[in-house]
């Protein structure tokens, strides 16, 4: 195919050359192929077509039939030479300026033409076109000119470059306009603009001065656009890295006139500081020279050992040793290296050296050959143990030692004894001497290193100073002494593994150790290596031993010792299903529950997956007992299945079963007691350990939690069953943080189900306290309010510790703990927490919002009769306004006798639930005032205080209405009403900023209004019974603005001390907020203070008198009401009894 395409091509040329279209249109019809096919990245049609002359038409007719040439500013490549071609470059090298005038304007760019197509092929004649056509002639282009000395190009480009057609004709332009005056000075910007176009670069002035190109350096100058001091910078710069002839070159041909460049004041003084460095530069030099003569000098004394004659030299000299010991000329002058490493200095002339060179810290590194090493490692390395005294003497340690690095390289057997003498040694040490050395050194390190030579001399100085020691004093110095080397069981396991018997006989003739200790290392290491190799090597040791190579004694325990996982009999046995021969063993005396390393048979059976039901279900029957840690290991796997069977075989096992089999054979019966003490005791069997709970609630709920569910279900609420350090309080706050980390919610959701909590082991606030910070984000908060606190205000956990909850206290934490995320958590707890129903243990499941859009309340008033008010008030705890439904509607079509049926049916039903549900503890009563101005002081905003008030009023009247019998004549909700601390709420308010208390002031007065008239509907009228032709409505929500002003005319008439009371506050409060922020400046404070309480008394006194005279005319009236009633049944009796007579007549 390549060959075919390659004719294509030639035959192509041929007909590009003849000019014809019509031949060259046939040509591609015949060979069925088109010019895209033709095209690669080193061959083009179109080039090619450019490049022999092609016609126009050609031209044309390759450009509108192919679909490759999208684009005109493609570029291909000469394999060969590397020259780079366009098909605007090809027209420029063939000067053909009528076909590159075609292109441009099918989208060819006169600056997309790369330098290396523009380099070969530039002339005079393409230049002038390239010129007009205001090509960007670029860094590279310029310095091949200059590089080549084309001067001429350059001089065509840098004069018509910068002044080119399009900026003449702008200014041609603007002369025949005259549309302004050019003043002088726009002249001077637009030349300067003008001449900013031009690029002129440190780089063309180097190749210039390098190339010995005069005249393009003149050139450059000439018209280089830039600032003189840029150039003379440029200049100065090239100066400095060439050699100093450059300079002075150049200096030269500016005084023949070679060079054409002005020497400004800026410029010569530059020159002159230009020769000051090189004139110190040169100080500099010398300096260094003289510093090499005397180092020279300084090292033949060195080498020659001549102490004497180098301390003259450097006093003749006034010379310091140290001052050739710093790193200024050359990185490795160290003179204590370089007497150590080259010139293998004397210990005395290294001692002289160490003295004169002030060598303060001998612990460095220095490069010795193709290593990092201390001077004093280095002469130990080459047994120089005089010089290592020496630099000891001085300072220098053995804190820098690598020991893999000194014991692989350099230790022999003449430095290791000195080394013992000097340093001490560990187990790092023992392990290389082992592993990479003969055991002569291994003897050498017992025999040496114990009662060495430091230990003596310690001995010989409590001697000399007469030291007087006890006999235990002493008796322990030489216990420490001979417990230096340290032995354990690695390094009896490198020699098993190397299988050097003779080193395993060294380190046991030497271990100072008890022989139950060495013995049971020797133990774990031969299992081990069992469990990891499959190989004899075992027996083989034990082979050892009998054939006495081996100076260990044979020990029976020794011998039958297995601490293998599958190996010993029964574990094997029971491992390959093969419970016959397990049964066997066990009869003949097997231990089923023997414990290695704290782990029993199953946990090692369960890690090779070899543990099974049958295999367990088979050891439980033989007597295994299951411990805590199996157990664990099987709830963190989540394992069902076995976990599911030790609790159905060890609960309710047969012993247990037979019991009540037996029982029931001979008719023994059994109390509800005695049965629960019975199935409590088998239980007991299994107490859940906080531990299972613990790794259970690891477990995501995603995962199956059914270890969890089986835990629980065990214990079923029952405390007994549960270990002690559950029920601690930071214990269970510690399993709550991790199921919400796991967000396990089928444990939070149960335990607060359960009976497990209560107030001696859980206080929400206290667990707000310890919740990790991470919740204060906010997609933990949301965790927390989804997976937590939803849960725990819908649980009998919170029904049951409601009494003890601290309102407070919980909004604090919240605050403290949910910065960013609280008003969304505090407006649901306000709100779960304020519908509770504190009589029933249930959430409000009425409440009226009457704040949303869509919810509509009807209030129907219906007038009733005595009768049906005494017969309805035992069946219904509503008020006579209440919402009326569909269902109500209908009920009230009822005939008389069917409602009175149904009224008591309920009333019998209603009182037995009440009893059922009555809560056995007193219910508190919450301080709204404490809570509400709790809120205020945490600056929470005007929606959170408007929930917490609404929730509040629905809180308190709902409580007043259900736990109250409606009567008219009763003094029991006034009485209940005037605890509500309404004045002190409303005070609450005024601490606000004015912004916040009107509004909030406002919502208060409307929402008190709303609910009162909603509850009470029969205290705020005038009359006791309205008629149904004036029925008596609440205030609308949607009602205009329920502000006090508007509203004294219409509370005048009404009744009850509590709405006098708010006429009193929101009067007292209307001139507060008329005052506005000098109500709360500190000035008059205290008098204002003293009058509010004194109003508060006055007004307190005459609530009281206005109440007793409304209590009493409501006693009067309901012994009126009474002594009416008694004369209509007693006419009623009479009426019958006559009716009775005349029926029996």
């Amino acid at each position: 195919m390549t060959k075919r395409k390659t004719k294509i091509r030639k035959e192509i040329i041929e007909i590009i050359k003849k000019g014809n279209l019509t031949e060259f249109q046939k040509y591609f019809l015949h060979k069925n192929i088109t010019i895209d096919e033709l095209n690669n990245r080193f061959t083009d049609i179109l080039i090619i077509a450019i490049e022999y002359n092609a016609s126009l038409d050609i031209i044309n007719y390759i450009l509108y039939y192919s679909k490759y040439y999208t684009s005109l500013n493609y570029v291909i490549y000469k394999s060969r030479d590397g020259i780079v071609k366009t098909p605007l470059s090809a027209a420029l090298s063939k000067n053909n300026f009528r076909l590159a005038d075609h292109l441009i304007e099918l989208g060819a760019r006169i600056n997309s033409i790369p330098f290396l197509s523009l380099k070969p092929i530039l002339n005079k004649r393409n230049l002038n076109y390239l010129l007009r056509k205001n090509f960007h002639f670029n860094e590279d282009l310029i310095l091949f000119l200059i590089e080549n000395k084309k001067n001429f190009f350059l001089k065509r480009i840098f004069k018509e470059s910068i002044y080119h057609d399009t900026f003449i004709v702008k200014l041609l332009s603007l002369y025949q306009t005259k549309l302004f005056a050019p003043t002088q000075q726009w002249f001077k910007n637009i030349i300067e603009k003008a001449k900013n176009k031009s690029y002129f670069t440190i780089a063309m002035y180097a190749l210039a001065l390098d190339t010995n190109n005069d005249e393009a350096l003149n050139l450059l100058y000439q018209y280089d656009t830039r600032n003189n001091k840029i150039i003379a910078d440029d200049f100065i710069a090239l100066f400095k890295v060439r050699p100093h002839i450059i300079k002075e070159n150049f200096l030269e041909k500016i005084k023949q006139g070679i060079v054409n460049i002005s020497l400004n004041t800026y410029f010569l003084k530059s020159l002159e500081t230009l020769e000051q460095e090189f004139q110190e530069k040169e100080a500099k030099n010398e300096k260094i020279l003289k510093y090499f003569e005397n180092e020279n000098n300084i090292i033949r004394f060195i080498r020659r050992d001549q102490r004497t004659n180098l301390q003259n030299y450097l006093s003749e000299n006034h010379l310091k040793l140290v001052d050739f010991n710093s790193e200024k000329y050359h990185p490795e002058n160290d003179l204590l290296r370089k007497s150590l490493y080259i010139y293998k200095a004397s210990p005395r002339m290294v001692e002289f050296i160490i003295q004169e060179g002030h060598y303060d810290n001998l612990n460095y590194q220095l490069e010795f050959g193709f290593r990092q090493e201390s001077p004093l490692v280095y002469a130990l390395s080459k047994n120089q143990f005089k010089i290592c005294d020496t630099l000891i003497k001085y300072g220098a340690s053995q804190e820098i030692f690598n020991t893999f690095d000194f014991c692989s390289r350099h230790l022999n057997s003449k430095n290791l004894k000195y080394f013992l003498d000097h340093w001490k040694i560990d187990t790092n040490f023992m392990y290389y001497i082992i592993k990479d050395h003969p055991v002569s050194f291994l003897t050498m390190i017992f025999r040496y290193y114990i009662f060495n030579l430091p230990f003596i001399l310690s001995l010989l100085l409590l001697y000399k100073n007469k030291t007087t020691q006890s006999k235990k004093q002493f008796q322990d110095r030489i216990l420490k002494e001979t417990h230096k080397i340290p032995m354990n069981k690695s390094l009896y396991h490198l020699a098993i593994t190397e299988d050097n018997d003779e080193v395993v006989n060294i380190l046991y003739r030497n271990d100072y150790r008890a022989k139950e200790v060495i013995m049971n290392d020797l133990f774990k290491i031969l299992d081990q290596e069992e469990k990891m190799k499959k190989n004899p090597i075992k027996m083989h040791f034990l082979q050892k031993i009998q054939d006495k190579k081996l100076e260990i004694p044979k020990d029976p325990l020794f011998m039958d010792y297995n601490d293998q996982w599958f190996t010993s009999p029964l574990m094997s046995s029971i491992y390959h299903n093969r419970f016959d021969v397990a049964t066997m063993l066990i009869q003949a005396g097997a231990n089923i529950n023997e414990i290695i390393e704290e782990k029993d048979m199953a946990y090692y059976l369960f890690y090779p997956h070899a543990l099974t039901s049958q295999k367990l279900s088979y050891m439980l029957r033989h007597g295994y007992r299951v411990t805590s840690k199996t157990m664990n290991l099987l709830i963190r796997n989540n394992e069902k299945e076995f976990l599911k069977i030790i609790f159905e075989f060890i609960v309710y096992d047969n012993d247990f079963i037979l019991q009540f089999l037996y029982r029931h054979k001979y008719r023994q019966g059994l109390t509800n007691t005695q049965l629960k003490a019975m199935i409590h005791k088998e239980k007991s069997k299994i107490v859940i350990d906080y531990g299972w709970v613990f790794n259970a609630v690891g477990i995501n709920i995603r995962d199956n939690c059914d270890s969890l569910a089986i835990l629980f279900h065990h214990c079923h609420g029952d405390r007994r069953l549960i270990s002690e350090p559950f029920f601690q309080p930071d214990k269970i706050y510690l399993l709550l943080n991790r199921a919400l980390k796991a967000q396990n919610t089928y444990f939070i959701e149960t335990l607060l189900n359960s009976k497990l909590l209560d107030d001696t082991n859980f206080r929400l606030e206290d667990f707000i306290d310890q919740l990790e910070i991470r919740y204060s984000s906010s997609y933990h908060s949301q965790t927390f309010l989804d997976i937590f606190l939803k849960k725990y205000m819908e649980s009998s956990t919170f029904s049951g510790s409601f009494p003890s909850l601290r309102f407070e206290r919980i909004v604090t934490a919240l605050k403290e703990k949910f910065e960013k995320n609280y008003e969304m958590i505090a407006t649901y707890f306000i709100k779960k927490y304020l519908n509770y129903d504190h009589d029933d243990g249930t959430a409000d499941q009425q409440d009226y919002d009457h704040d949303q859009p869509n919810s509509q309340i009807n209030f129907n008033f219906k007038p009733k009769s005595q009768s049906q008010s005494q017969s309805q008030s035992q069946s219904q705890s509503h008020p006579q306004f209440y919402p009326q439904s569909q269902t109500q509607t209908q009920r009230q079509t009822q005939s008389q006798p069917q409602i009175q049926t149904q009224s008591r049916t309920q009333s019998q039903t209603k009182t037995q639930t009440q009893t059922q549900l009555q809560p056995k503890i007193k219910i508190k009563i919450i301080n709204f005032e404490n809570c509400f101005h709790l809120m205020i002081r945490q600056d929470n905003s005007i929606e959170l205080l408007k929930t917490f008030l609404n929730k509040l009023f629905l809180h308190y009247f709902k409580k007043t209405t259900t736990t109250t019998t409606i009567n008219t004549t009763s003094t029991t909700i006034s009485s209940h009403l005037k605890q509500f601390p309404i004045k002190r709420l409303l005070f609450s308010i005024v601490q606000l900023e004015t912004s916040k208390a009107i509004p909030l002031f406002k919502y208060f007065i409307k929402e008190f209004l709303f609910h009162y008239y909603y509850q009470y509907p029969f205290l705020s009228s005038s009359s006791s019974s309205p008629s149904p032709s004036s029925p008596s409505s609440p205030p609308s929500p949607s009602s205009p603005h329920l502000h006090h002003h508007h509203h004294h005319h219409y509370l005048s008439h009404l009744k009850d001390f509590h709405i006098q009371e708010i006429i009193y506050v929101s009067t007292k409060l209307d001139h507060i907020f008329l005052r506005g922020h000098d109500y709360n400046s500190r000035g008059g404070r205290r008098q204002r203070q003293g009058q509010e309480r004194k109003e508060d008394q006055d007004q307190d006194q005459k609530q009281e008198h206005q109440e007793q005279e409304h209590q009493e005319h409501q006693k009067q009236e309901h012994q009126e009401q009474q002594e009416h009633q008694e004369q209509q049944e007693h006419q009623e009796h009479q009426n019958k009894n006559i009716k009775n007579i005349h029926h029996y007549h």
